[in-house]
C-alpha cells in the first residue's frame, strides 16, 4: 500500500460502495449500541490490522486521516461506532497501491447519512 493511499481504502468504502437504504434513501442501520458494548477498535488498531492483511506499511496519515474522520462525524456516535466496528473486522482485497474494503456499506450509508 502507498502511504499516500493508507487511509484512502476508508474512503474508498464510504464512497464507491452501496448500502441499503429505506424507500426515502435513510439507511437500515440505526439505534443506539447496547449499553454494555466494548468500545470500537482505535484507529492505530484499524490501521495497523491493515497493514497485517496487506503486508503494507501505512504512514503517519492513516491515523491523522482517521482520527479527522471521526471528527468529522462526532455527532453521529452510535453511526460512527459501527463503521469503526466493521473496519476493524471487515475482509478487504489488496492490490499493489490499493486495498479495497469488501464490507461495511451499510454502515458507511448510516454515517454519511447521519453526517449530512
Amino acid at each position: 500500500m502507498r502511504g499516500s493511499t493508507t487511509w484512502a481504502w476508508l474512503f474508498v468504502a464510504m464512497v464507491a460502495c452501496g448500502g441499503k437504504t429505506t424507500a426515502d434513501g435513510s439507511p437500515t442501520i440505526t439505534g443506539a449500541l447496547p449499553a454494555d458494548a466494548p468500545p470500537p477498535p482505535t484507529c492505530s488498531t484499524i490501521c495497523d490490522r491493515l497493514v497485517t492483511l496487506c503486508a503494507g506499511s501505512p504512514n503517519a496519515s492513516c491515523n491523522a486521516d482517521c482520527e479527522s474522520t471521526k471528527a468529522k462525524y462526532a455527532k453521529c456516535a452510535g453511526e460512527l461506532d459501527r463503521f469503526l466496528r466493521c473496519m476493524g473486522t471487515t475482509h478487504v482485497e489488496c492490490t499493489p497501491g490499493e486495498v479495497v474494503v469488501i464490507d461495511c456499506s451499510d454502515e458507511r450509508v448510516a454515517l454519511e447519512h447521519c453526517g449530512q
